[in-house]
């Protein structure tokens, strides 16, 4: 799985790959929240606080935690099976949407969860 980053508006962000021509890596690319994203920091000689960040990096992690939740509803499914699952179920239902840009579209959790609900774990 390749992983994107959009904005809190849902668009690309500037710092982010897309997916491109390629139709292979157009089925596995899926994008998630990277910017403004709220995280505990702190500085050096200053207290705990919460700061704004950005990166693909930031985007990963939210994807890799979908799969898990996946994998706690179906624990017996590969995760092969489970991030299809998640890439099939991306929203693709946006007026910007190409797969040359967001590949399988935007990580929408809840729409896999709803199709297990609906038929069962892959």
């Amino acid at each position: 799985m390749i992983v994107g980053a959009i904005s809190q508006n849902g668009t690309l962000t500037s710092f982010s790959g897309i997916a491109g021509s390629n139709s292979q890596v157009q089925k596995r690319f899926l994008v998630a929240l990277g910017e403004d994203m709220l995280v505990a920091s702190t500085i050096a000689g200053t207290k705990n606080f919460i700061t704004k960040e950005f990166g693909t990096s930031f985007a990963e992690p939210l994807v890799a935690k979908a799969l898990s939740l996946l994998s706690s509803v179906c624990s017996g499914s590969s995760n092969a099976s489970l991030m299809q699952l998640l890439l099939d179920n991306a929203n693709r239902g946006f007026d910007d949407y190409s797969a040359e840009n967001y590949g399988m579209g935007i990580l929408d959790v809840k729409s896999a969860l709803q199709y297990i609900e609906s038929n069962t774990c892959p």
